[in-house]
């Protein structure tokens, strides 16, 4: 007998917990189920992936730009090319329902964070575009493609915090 959640008891947990919560609240609480959830979606046939991608809305999706922030900076301190990819599959459910200005963001800080760990953007960023919609796709390949990639541009520089590296605002 297996003990194994089902998929659309994770999903629901997903909807329930982010929509629950309003920006700003304590992702840092919630982090482990969210990479649960993105763990088991990132295994689900496309089909799959298309109607979750289509259920969650915009107030489904609050958090996950801030997810990814937080795995840019895990990234980072772990030397982690595994909280890269959680962030971008963060990015790319999210699915620029939001500001795509804040998408260009938190993309600039994986990019920057793959660069500093000696992983390769364009791979990681590549294999992201599976995950979301059409136009997460374009914005990550487009981004991918920007000749600018500055993190001081973005209004963000390195620094160090209470867990060690993070970003913080200029």
């Amino acid at each position: 007998m297996s003990t194994e959640i089902p998929f659309e008891k994770h999903l629901q947990a997903i909807e329930d917990l982010l929509s629950r919560h309003r920006i700003p609240f304590h992702i840092e609480a919630v982090e482990d189920q969210i990479t649960g959830f993105l763990n088991v979606y990132r295994k689900l046939p496309e089909n799959e992936r298309s109607a979750v991608r289509t259920r969650l809305g915009p107030d489904n999706v609050r958090g996950l730009l801030h997810y990814a922030v937080r795995r840019a900076e895990e990234a980072v301190r772990d030397k982690s090319v595994s909280a890269i990819q959680l962030g971008l599959l963060a990015v790319a459910l999210e699915g620029v329902q939001e500001d795509y200005r804040d998408t260009i963001v938190v993309l600039c800080l994986l990019h920057h964070s793959a660069k500093k760990i000696g992983a390769d953007p364009a791979v990681l960023f590549e294999e992201a575009t599976l995950y979301g919609n059409k136009h997460a796709e374009e914005l990550i390949l487009g981004y991918l493609a920007r000749g600018d990639k500055d993190i001081g541009a973005m209004g963000k520089e390195e620094s160090v915090g209470l867990e060690g590296f993070r970003y913080a605002s200029i």
